[in-house]
């Protein structure tokens, strides 16, 4: 009886070590120019992997109880205002491309200075686009003058990508 209960313990120990000396996902997955909805990625991109995935995904395909993970694309800095791409993951199979871009313009809120964000998705499984636009509406209190807040609205990609346009034609040395 012991020599069973002592073999029931290796094969656990075997197993539970097996489960932690498997190879974890690591490195960016390589997607073709040809595969990409949104901005192209050049050579002179960087990437990055997040085993788990900040944001949220509002589409339909069901990411219960599973674990989303990205790429982060991000362009060496030529003289234009941040943006870079996520492309997210739920398991290996490709959820959503996300191009999000930052204002050139800072908006002084209660919690200090901030710049408005666009979100540019396009959803794989839905074949869709979803965009999202995070920006500045001036308080109208005498108490916050010249105070923001933000608000996220959803608008049109065509909407997106004329935002998206002026805010890359900006010039970071233009604003010194």
């Amino acid at each position: 009886m012991k020599t069973i209960n002592y073999i029931f313990l290796l094969v656990i120990f075997f197993l539970v070590s097996c489960n932690f000396s498997t190879p974890k996902e690591s490195g960016c997955n390589c997607l073709s120019n040809n595969e990409l909805k949104l901005t192209a990625i050049n050579d002179n991109w960087t990437c990055g992997h997040d085993c788990y995935y900040s944001g949220i995904y509002e589409g339909t395909y069901n990411t219960t109880g599973k674990r989303l993970s990205s790429d982060i694309w991000t362009p060496p800095i030529e003289g234009k205002y941040p943006h870079h791409k996520e492309i997210v993951y739920c398991d290996s199979f490709l959820l959503e491309e996300i191009d999000v871009y930052y204002s050139p313009c800072l908006y002084n809120t209660i919690d200090g200075p901030v710049s408005e964000i666009l979100y540019i998705r396009y959803d794989y499984y839905m074949h869709q686009w979803r965009c999202t636009y995070e920006h500045a509406v001036k308080l109208v209190s005498k108490k916050y003058k010249g105070l923001y807040f933000f608000t996220t609205d959803y608008i049109t990609k065509e909407a997106a990508d004329s935002i998206a346009d002026s805010w890359l034609r900006v010039d970071v040395m233009d604003k010194f």
